[in-house]
């Protein structure tokens, strides 16, 4: 897909095309993304998503503002902080842990080559994925989704 394709896509759209489909992510990423006014944790938790999955920091930064626009400054302030401290860190093992699309379970970056991952062990199971059904939230999570979709 073209630079010029993906600008006329709406920025969950561009992030869906580098991850696959919201419904595939895990839960309390979106939970994070959509409803959460940003914290240390929750910032941390979408931009290892992000970052480790291999989301230009761009893309993820466009999404996640237009996924929770009233905090764009501190949204993109996190997301580049932490992706600055992963590119510079060479070094540390187990960095972060992330939930890898590719091998469907919680890992972390491999101390012998940062490329590699790992599953976390013992394992940690990711409860629910996409947008949380039994949640008082799902609406608002469904909701915030679709006006993001209708965006021109």
């Amino acid at each position: 897909m073209s630079r010029s394709q993906q600008t006329a896509m709406d920025p969950l759209a561009v992030v869906e095309a580098q991850l696959g489909i919201v419904d595939i992510w895990p839960s309390y990423v979106l939970r994070d993304m959509i409803l959460w006014e940003p914290n240390s944790r929750g910032t941390k938790k979408v931009a290892a998503f992000m970052y480790w999955n291999g989301v230009r920091l761009r893309d993820a930064v466009v999404c996640c503002n237009a996924c929770n626009g009233r905090h764009q400054s501190l949204v993109e302030m996190a997301l580049t902080t932490w992706c600055d401290v992963w590119d510079r860190d060479k070094k540390s093992s187990h960095m972060e842990q992330f939930y890898s699309m590719s091998m469907k379970c919680q890992a972390r970056i491999n101390r012998k080559a940062r490329k590699q991952y790992e599953a976390v062990k013992p394992v940690v199971t990711v409860r629910e994925f996409g947008p949380p059904l039994r949640s008082r939230y799902a609406g608002q999570i469904a909701r915030m989704i679709e006006s993001i979709r209708s965006v021109e």
